[in-house]
């Protein structure tokens, strides 16, 4: 499946559009939602545009707005220079980028190590699907995160190289029910003890 052609999106609010006739398929009433990295804006646009039904909301190492001015500078020069390059360049420049970037990652991991077929997956396509994330990440997402009313519960690392924590501290600012835990000695990945905590935190209540 991963290797499947990325569906065409206008902005990160389509996701909405795409996964709740699936949801309303399987006759799920409520959910709770878990976005990693760069899946928390999905899972925003699920707590914004499906809100009647979503009832809490855990972020690790959460993306923040990249549109937004302050978001942006909290990130350093070589990032920076890569965002604007998604904003202003072409959709094969910007594959070209990710094919570049991602065979040289595979090229420093063993044939079995943990990140090789991930990386092999992420080249499908003519690495369509990280270009495709890499510029709706950087245009508006298509709805508004002060629609988020459900409990958000934020986890990230004060040392993460990818995801300033100041984004995660900003991002919390504008949600109206957020909580973020800063954690000391992590890094963008989430530890087994912050994966606990997530699932505990979405697991429903019990009757």
């Amino acid at each position: 499946m991963a290797r499947s052609a990325p569906q065409p999106m206008a902005s990160i609010g389509d996701w909405h559009a795409l996964v709740t006739p699936v949801l309303d398929e399987l006759g799920i009433a409520r959910y709770g939602v878990w976005g990693i990295s760069a899946g928390a804006p999905y899972s925003y646009a699920l707590a914004a545009l499906d809100h009647d039904r979503v009832d809490s909301v855990a972020i690790t190492s959460g993306l923040g707005y990249l549109p937004d001015p302050e978001i942006l500078s909290a990130y350093g020069a070589d990032s920076q220079k890569a965002f604007d390059m998604f904003r202003t360049g072409s959709v094969d420049a910007v594959r070209e980028y990710w094919s570049h970037t991602l065979r040289a990652a595979l090229d420093r991991q063993p044939p079995d190590g943990e990140w090789a077929q991930i990386l092999r997956d992420s080249l499908a396509n003519d690495c369509a699907g990280p270009a495709r994330e890499a510029l709706l990440q950087q245009r508006p997402w298509g709805f508004d995160l002060s629609g988020v009313v459900s409990p958000v519960r934020m986890w990230h690392s004060r040392d993460d190289a990818m995801v300033p924590v100041a984004t995660a501290d900003l991002t919390a600012g504008w949600l109206s029910h957020a909580d973020l835990t800063v954690l000391a000695g992590t890094d963008h990945v989430p530890t087994v003890g912050v994966v606990r905590q997530a699932l505990d935190f979405l697991a429903p209540a019990p009757l």
